[in-house]
Formats: structure tokens, sequence, C-alpha cells
């Protein structure tokens, strides 16, 4: 009976540990299994910046067709694009099949895939994707929208863009980026960069012709301030057309008074219609209307201020000049008068007893209406006005200066009058009174 027991005993722990070698076989391998596929075991689609190492391991599992663990078997690790670091680049699976190795994250922001190979085993290679991320803005640059040349008061064609990258060269997107002017508007006037790290904003410019200029600013990078330049340009449609000049000029017969006529052509906002570079104006075109006389050039175009000017040429005649200028687009004409005579020619001049005498040419004077003869004491008109005798026939004028002292030089002036309301002044020196 005792060894009956003895036996059943011996039996049942021959039994106990056979069951308790299947068990731990079946949970860590034995090296005598064959292996026959390897699946991924943790550590995929993680995310980090660059240069970063992931927390959590790239791990596979090695097991047998009976879905025991397989150890001592070796995968190898490799990245198709060379932007990881491993930990081991072949790891081998340990007594659970599992075989690992931590990843750092290369330099360059981009999708990183992975591959864990084990040769002829199913499931093999293993695919893990990462994501590398940018790390913090550290510069801004231009893209484009420099340098441009629009109307003013019109938006620019070319919108003002800037990238912002990370210290490895890395597109950053999603930071803030300020735009800003003093010559017109930006719009936006804040901006978030987009996946390729380029952020932009539209510019209107103000209704000032000149130079102008806008910024873009990413405030968390130190010199991260970008200029951006512009030129704005007159509309070269006229909205305002005047005289600069007089409009009623008076002149010697036959001769030029260079540049005398003179008109100013604005756009709406007040700038002269006028570009440079190139340098282009709108003409403007002076006719003569009535009189002896001619203008040169007959089309004049605005410059830098907006003006337009000619000259006239007066015929040797007595002569009212009528010109006209026109811009056209509807404006009404500027009008011009140039009054033609011809210049007192004085014979000579004597004086007799307090007599003063002026011999001249009437004949050649013609439109005086009368005439005024001053004397002045140290050149400085007294206002003292001398009665004037006109001899017609004799084509002298008999001033009576009685008040002259003799042996004195006084110094005369002549004021012509003419019929058109002009008057010119004709000095007379070196006059001595005598006896």
């Amino acid at each position: 009976m005792k060894k009956f027991v003895k036996g059943i005993a011996i039996l049942f722990f021959i039994t106990l540990f056979n069951i308790s070698c299947i068990d731990r076989d079946t949970i860590a391998g034995t090296g005598k299994e064959t292996p026959d596929i390897i699946i991924a075991a943790g550590g995929n689609s993680q995310f980090g910046i660059v240069n970063y190492k992931l927390p959590t391991p790239l791990k596979v599992r090695v097991l047998a067709a009976n879905g025991r663990p397989v150890r001592g078997i070796i995968v190898e690790f490799s990245v198709e694009n060379s932007n990881a670091i491993f930990s081991d680049t072949s790891a081998t699976t340990n007594a659970d099949g599992y075989a690992q190795t931590t990843v750092t994250l290369g330099a360059k922001a981009d999708s990183i895939r992975i591959s864990a190979s084990v040769f002829g085993l199913k499931g093999s290679p293993v695919k893990f994707t990462l994501l590398a991320s940018a790390s913090s803005a550290a510069t801004i640059e231009m893209v484009e929208g420099n340098n441009q040349t629009g109307n003013v008061g019109d938006n620019l064609p070319t919108a003002l863009k800037v990238k912002v990258s990370d210290f490895y060269n890395n597109p950053v997107p999603n930071s803030v980026v300020y735009f800003s002017t003093n010559n017109g508007t930006v719009q936006p006037s804040s901006a978030l960069t987009d996946s390729l790290g380029i952020a932009f904003s539209f510019w209107k410019l103000d209704t000032i012709v000149g130079n102008k200029k806008a910024q873009a600013l990413i405030s968390s990078i130190s010199n991260g301030t970008i200029n951006f330049n512009a030129t704005a340009l007159s509309l070269l449609i006229p909205s305002y057309f005047s005289r600069v000049s007089n409009e009623i000029f008076y002149s010697l017969q036959g001769t030029t008074i260079n540049n005398i006529l003179r008109v100013n052509v604005l756009d709406k906002f007040k700038n002269p219609v006028y570009r440079k570079p190139p340098a282009v104006g709108i003409f403007v075109k002076f006719d003569v209307r009535t009189g002896l006389g001619t203008v040169s050039p007959n089309s004049s175009p605005t410059g830098s201020t907006g003006d337009a000017s000619a000259s006239v040429i007066l015929d040797s005649y007595d002569s009212i000049v009528r010109i006209a200028a026109n811009v056209g687009f509807g404006f009404p004409e500027i009008n011009f008068t140039v009054f033609a005579y011809k210049y007192c020619q004085i014979d000579s001049l004597k004086s007799s007893g307090g007599l003063v005498t002026l011999y001249w040419q009437k004949n050649l004077n013609p439109n005086f209406a009368n005439y005024t003869l001053q004397r002045c004491n140290n050149f400085n008109f007294d206002g003292t006005t001398i009665d004037v005798k006109v001899i017609s026939d004799e084509n002298v004028v008999t001033t009576d200066d009685n008040t002259a002292v003799i042996g004195s030089s006084p110094f005369y002036r002549m004021r012509f009058n003419y019929t058109n309301g002009f008057y010119f002044y004709t000095n007379l020196r070196d006059v001595t009174v005598n006896p």
C-alpha cells in the first residue's frame, strides 16, 4: 500500500513538471522553435521635433508557427531617407521574442519610414512611420513682393511673402508674422505661416507719389524684420488742370519769351501727372487763336511737378496775341493774352533855362494814351509829377520844369501809358539844367 501511494506521488510530480515546461516554452522561446513571422510590437506613429529622441522604442516580435516566441533572432533596422539615428541598427530577440531599438529623429522635418527586417520571415520587413517636425523659428527670409511698382491708391499685384525656418532650415508652420506700413495698408496685418513656412499679406499703396516701405516681422527671433520697397506712380489721368503763370503778359514786339505760358496737371489725388522712370507725362497743346505770334512747342509734356510750358514768339507789329492751352479729357481750355508793343525810342534830351525837352519819334510808338514825367532826388522818386506838353507835329515832348536848379542834373523817368492799360517807365539820366 505504501509503495502504491509513493508511486502515485511520483507520477503526479512528473506530470506537474511536464506541464510547467510546456507553459514556459509557450511563454518564452527555447531557441529550438523555427521562426515563422515578425510583427510590430510598439513605437509606431510617433512624432517629435527634429533631433529629438523618441520616448518609446520601436519594437518587433518574432514568433514560431505555433505562436511561440523565438529568441536569438537578429533583427535589422533601417531608415529609407537617412533621417533617423538608431541606438541599435541590429537587435537580437529576447526570450519573449522581442527586439527593439531607440530612435533619434534627424535634422529634416519630414515623414520618416523605418523597416525592421528578418530575411525569409513572414511580415518582413515591418514598417514604422514617424514624423519629425520643425523646431522653433530661427530665421525669416523674403520670398517675393519686393521692389514693385503700382499706381497710387492701388493694390500691388504681388503679395508680400516671407518664409520662416528653424535652425536646420526646415519650414516652420503656425508662426505669427506681423505686416505693417506707413505708406498705405496691409491686409492681413498678421498671418500664420502655412506648412511650407510661408506667410503673406497684400499691400495697398497710399495716394502720394514716391518711394514706399513696408515690413514683415516675427517677434520671436532677433533680426526678425524683412523690409519691402515699392514705388507709387501717378495715375496719368488728369483731374485738375490749372494756370500757373499769369493770364496777361506785355512784351516788346519781335521778341521771344521763353516758357512764359505755364499750366499744371494733377491726378485725382493731386499728384503731378508724371512718371519716372521712364520719364513720361501727359501732353498739353498750346494754340494761337488770334494775333501775330507763334508758340513753341505746340505740344508740351508735363514734368515732375505736373507743369507744362511753352514759349511765345512775337512778330514785329503791335498785336494782341491770344493763346489757348488744352489738355483734353473734357477740361475747358486755359487762355492767355500777350500784348506786343514797340519800345519808346528816345532821340535826345536837352535842357535850357530850366526847360527840359525830350525828342522822340512818336510815330513809331502808337497806342500811347498819355505820358507822365517824374523827377527824382538821389535816385529815389519823390512822386513829383511834371506837366508834359506834346508837340505832335515836331514829334517832341516838352517838359516845363521851372523848379529845376540851374547847373543841377535831375534824374527823370517817363511813364508811357497804353490804351490797353499797360504802362512802362523810361529812365532819363545825365540831364544838366542850363541857364
